[in-house]
């Protein structure tokens, strides 16, 4: 990620970016895409989507720390864009990068880009003056086959067990809050308008 000028968007505690924590098949990308739509939010997809969708593989563990470093880049690009002061989330982001740490462990047995994923995004937080805020996918909907991305229910299990093991930003005050949601596309979606509504922030 290059250097980058600070660009305040406002006090941090009043601007936050959510981003979506999950397993495979968890509801992350329509949720994500939906709150963006509503809220009319800029969106940035999730790179590891992108890479399987180019290359029609998973990636190898040679590949991981360049899928965490592009999908920061992709939230600072989207961040450079906002020409304006807002109060409230400004980017949704499916997912966080911390995601690619958790299946660095979960696929390779490697924790060593938690360290790197959290420098990484407390910079993207510093430069452009905002809280993370995540949003965790449950696992309790219905698992569904979605190419080669997808390595069935089990995987997903595992991704919410290191999640909670693993939580993002862990003794980043301000920024290692995480909500679980659970149930149906609707419940879930309530809920973060919900939470949003009320600006449980702190």
């Amino acid at each position: 990620m290059q250097a980058l000028q600070q660009k305040p968007l406002g006090a941090m505690h009043q601007v936050s970016v959510i981003a979506m924590l999950g397993g495979e098949c968890t509801g992350k990308t329509k949720l994500a895409q939906s709150l963006a739509h509503t809220l009319k939010l800029g969106y940035v997809p999730e790179t590891l989507r992108l890479f399987v969708g180019e290359h029609q593989r998973s990636p190898r563990q040679d590949e991981q720390e360049a899928i965490l470093m592009a999908q920061c880049d992709a939230i600072d690009k989207a961040l450079c864009g906002l020409d304006r002061a807002p109060i409230g989330p400004v980017l949704i982001c499916d997912t966080s990068p911390w995601m690619t740490a958790v299946y660095s462990l979960q696929y390779f047995g490697d924790a060593s880009l938690f360290a790197k994923a959290k420098h990484l995004m407390l910079d993207l937080a510093e430069t452009y003056r905002f809280r993370w805020r995540h949003f965790h996918c449950a696992d309790d909907i219905a698992w569904q086959a979605d190419g080669v991305q997808r390595d069935g229910p089990g995987q997903r299990v595992l991704s919410r067990v290191l999640i909670e093991q693993y939580p993002p930003l862990q003794g980043a005050i301000g920024h290692d809050r995480v909500e679980l949601l659970q149930g149906g596309f609707e419940q879930r979606l309530t809920m973060v308008r919900a939470m949003l509504a009320r600006r449980c922030l702190d």
